[in-house]
């Protein structure tokens, strides 16, 4: 008389669009894995000397390689999710979705912590200096990466759930695990920003040479 659901096949409708939407995000962070991830500039010495660089974030070794192998298990889970929704695939559709949003928060904590004006000695005396801010394509990676996770909640929420009170639990706790990644992300990003003191400054290939300490790590390598 009821049709009885089984545990690993849901309703194919819901899934079917967030799929849809999921490639859609993946098109975002690739755009903007191909963005700059850090700007910056030198110049000083009365105008007579400037120049600007970047990184885009496919440069970063391996920071932009890891990126990428997340966008690409984010686009082939959501193929699965398109062609065959299931419990197994929506879980691992939300697993690499929270893993890229966790991990662009750590690269822009990293970043951030870094930004601002540098300038050794030298640099002071010819009036020198040189600064490092947050490139666009690490916030549209970031905004890709909020808008995944939020798909693949909806998702699984749908895939998992036959009863408003199990779906209520269950995007509770999904949403949990995604904050708390994001939380790790951005402590494990800041602690690296911090783990030492700076010298110079490499951004694209360019190494500036105009840090705060003596030590030798750059403040923005990927």
């Amino acid at each position: 008389m009821f049709e009885r659901t089984t545990p690993e096949r849901e309703s194919t409708g819901g899934p079917f669009l967030l799929g849809i939407l999921g490639l859609g995000a993946v098109l975002i962070g690739a755009i903007g894995l191909f963005m700059p991830w850090a700007t910056g500039g030198t110049s000083g010495a009365g105008g007579l000397i400037s120049a600007s660089f970047s990184t885009a974030g496919i440069d970063g070794r391996p920071d932009g390689i890891i990126f990428l192998v997340l966008l690409i298990a984010a686009a082939i889970f959501g193929i699965w999710n398109l062609i065959s929704p299931s419990r197994n695939g929506s879980l691992l559709f939300f697993l690499s979705w929270t893993a890229i949003l966790a991990y662009a928060v750590y690269e822009y904590v990293f970043v951030n912590a870094r930004s601002g004006s540098y300038s050794s000695e030298l640099g002071q005396a010819l009036g020198v200096s040189s600064s490092i801010s947050v490139g666009t394509g690490l916030k549209v990676c970031a905004l890709a990466g909020i808008v995944g996770t939020i798909i693949a909640v909806l998702n699984i929420s749908i895939v998992w759930s036959r009863s408003g009170a199990k779906r209520t639990r269950l995007t509770a706790t999904v949403i949990s695990i995604a904050v708390f990644a994001v939380v790790a992300g951005g402590i494990i990003g800041h602690v690296r920003a911090n783990s030492g003191s700076t010298n110079n400054v490499n951004v694209g290939g360019f190494n500036v040479g105009l840090g705060r300490s003596p030590s030798v790590d750059p403040p923005i390598h990927f």
